[in-house]
């Protein structure tokens, strides 16, 4: 009987039943190419991203490309995979540092810098002196924003 609370059933046109269960808060669903869930620590689409993260790193660090070649592979292929649904996850700081974190020290080994140079100098701009890498922590809230403002001007 108290699953029962959980279970929802509708009609479709043609009067066939639809059952739909509810999903407890901190199970993540996918939709469109996101797991949303309704609690602030999004482990599961951390995972995925971390997944998927994984093999550019990987290619990255066992290739042998140029300094511009690391740079254009870490803005075009990483920042297009895990930026996607960074506009509507909220993952958290440390999260995003675990994400980026392998990414960026192997990038910044393949351009000829140490890995573990200064944060301030990898995300700074450039007119600064910094080498203009894209935090992901900025990412997410500039993502948030933009998606936000997509929605009040329609």
């Amino acid at each position: 009987m108290e699953n029962m609370a959980h279970l929802f059933v509708i009609h479709d046109a043609q009067g066939e039943d639809i059952t739909i269960t509810q999903l407890p808060v901190t199970q993540a669903y996918k939709i469109l190419g996101t797991y949303q869930a309704a609690v602030a620590n999004q482990r599961q689409q951390q995972n995925v991203l971390l997944n998927k993260a994984t093999h550019p790193y990987r290619t990255l660090a066992l290739s042998n490309v140029s300094k511009r070649g690391a740079w254009i592979y870490y803005s075009s292929v990483f920042l297009r995979s895990v930026g996607y649904p960074l506009g509507v996850c909220h993952l958290t700081n440390r999260q995003l540092d675990q994400l980026q974190g392998p990414m960026v020290s192997t990038t910044l080994q393949k351009m000829g810098y140490n890995s573990r140079m200064s944060r301030k100098a990898t995300f700074g701009p450039t007119k600064y002196g910094g080498l203009d890498f894209r935090d992901l922590k900025i990412e997410q809230g500039v993502e948030s924003i933009r998606l936000l403002m997509r929605h009040l001007r329609t």
